[in-house]
């Protein structure tokens, strides 16, 4: 070898080799162990660069084995890749993912060969279509990338006998969740899955970008300025408030069985903070409804009535379909004065929005209909478990004063984001 005595293994060589399964790797070490490196490594003559053999020589170099090698000579390093890249095709049992990515690999050294291939610009500036609309340039590069990338995808897809579209899955994947190509690549997952995790993932980015970026403004919203939300559980977060303070709680509290204890806490600071004759509405779930009601009656809270919500989603419930969510009302003593309602909240019942925030989280309309019915315009509304502050946002939209805390922390973030979006004149 000319430039080096000595093989060497070059990264952006190395990456074109597909790599081995660990069953395949293991084989070959073993007949390395026993036979020997039986084929010569090949290299280019010029650089001592390995073209081909990497797995072999890893091994080799790993156990001492004595290599052998044979020198190619190429015009340059796009040459060189070209071979590699046409050698492992020649190969059997490539993997679809390998079969795409070596062609993909072909396809990025032909474009550094051919001219005039489209770059974006710094520079803006506007263009005449042929139908003499004006666009703007970059727009007009940006489309052309986008055409050829599809046309190259189209011709990858072709070529390693696939799809087009599974090439951009292909791409997609690669640039977003690498590791999921050697899931697809060992059979563990599909194109199509993979997809699907890559979409996710970057919904799940995109959401704490958002919410990482409404959190700091939230902080700046002060309780006289119609809102505040607090951190905690609600019996400490709350315990600041003077007796008699709050004209309407609505709450929902979890309602699966193991919170049960919840009920009786819920109970004692309403009746505590709660002006004589106001409400608390509580969600309460299908399950132990009148155990969750006599809880609250036990604290000194007074039957008033129960609502109910429709539900478009509905559980099973063993053999029974829920088609309905039972609201609990309560007074502190005799019930004050309030506007005429239906006991069924006259409303559509889900709203899609209504889970983005908190996977149990209830319809904003449905909120403002029990707050605008149970309360007056600038009185106190609490939430003692806010969730993701719907009826926070509701009193607020309803014209009244709002207080929450939400013991989650992660929750509590996603409330702040909440409010920031949906209330962006708050602050």
């Amino acid at each position: 070898m000319a430039a080096n005595s000595v093989p060497r293994v070059e990264s952006t060589f190395r990456e074109l080799i597909p790599p081995l399964r660990t069953e395949e790797r293991a084989a070959l070490e073993a007949s390395i162990l026993k036979e020997g490196c039986r084929e010569p490594l090949v290299v280019w003559r010029e650089t001592g660069v390995i073209v081909d053999g990497h797995n072999r020589y890893e091994i080799c170099s790993e156990h001492g084995v004595t290599i052998e090698t044979r020198e190619m000579h190429f015009e340059d390093e796009a040459a060189a890749k070209a071979w590699m890249i046409d050698n492992q095709l020649g190969r059997r049992n490539l993997s679809e993912v390998d079969r795409i990515e070596l062609h993909l690999a072909r396809e990025d050294l032909r474009a550094l060969r051919r001219p005039g291939r489209p770059k974006r610009s710094s520079l803006r500036s506007t263009k005449q279509t042929p139908h003499g609309v004006n666009i703007d340039e970059d727009s007009a590069q940006l489309a052309s990338l986008n055409h050829h990338e599809r046309s190259t995808d189209e011709r990858v897809g072709k070529a390693s006998g696939t799809s087009r579209e599974k090439v951009r899955k292909h791409r997609r994947i690669k640039a977003q969740a690498p590791g999921l190509l050697d899931a697809i690549r060992d059979g563990k997952e599909t194109y199509n899955g993979a997809d699907r995790q890559v979409t996710r993932l970057l919904e799940k980015e995109a959401k704490e970008k958002r919410r990482l970026e409404a959190a700091h403004k939230v902080e700046q919203l002060a309780f006289d300025e119609r809102l505040m939300l607090r951190h905690g559980d609600f019996t400490d977060a709350l315990a600041d408030l003077p007796d008699a303070s709050v004209d309407l709680i609505v709450t929902d509290p979890p309602w699966s069985l193991e919170y049960l204890e919840l009920w009786d806490r819920l109970g004692e600071v309403a009746f505590r903070l709660l002006k004589e004759g106001a409400f608390l509405i509580a969600y309460t779930g299908n399950e132990k409804v009148f155990d969750k009601h006599k809880r609250l009656e036990a604290a000194g809270l007074s039957e008033y009535c129960l609502i109910y919500s429709y539900q478009l989603k509905r559980p099973w419930l063993g053999k029974r379909q829920a088609c309905m969510k039972p609201i609990l009302a309560l007074s502190k003593g005799t019930p004050r004065e309030h506007e005429m309602f239906f006991d069924l909240v006259p409303t559509k019942g889900f709203e899609a929005s209504a889970k983005e925030y908190h996977p149990w989280g209830q319809p904003l309309e449905e909120s403002r209909y029990l707050v605008r019915k149970f309360s007056e315009p600038s009185e106190l509304v609490v939430d003692p478990m806010a969730g993701s502050a719907t009826t926070l946002i509701a009193s607020v939209l309803e014209g009244r004063r709002a207080l929450g805390c939400e013991i989650d922390k992660e929750h509590y973030l996603e409330a702040k984001r909440k409010i920031v979006e949906l209330l962006p004149d708050l602050r």
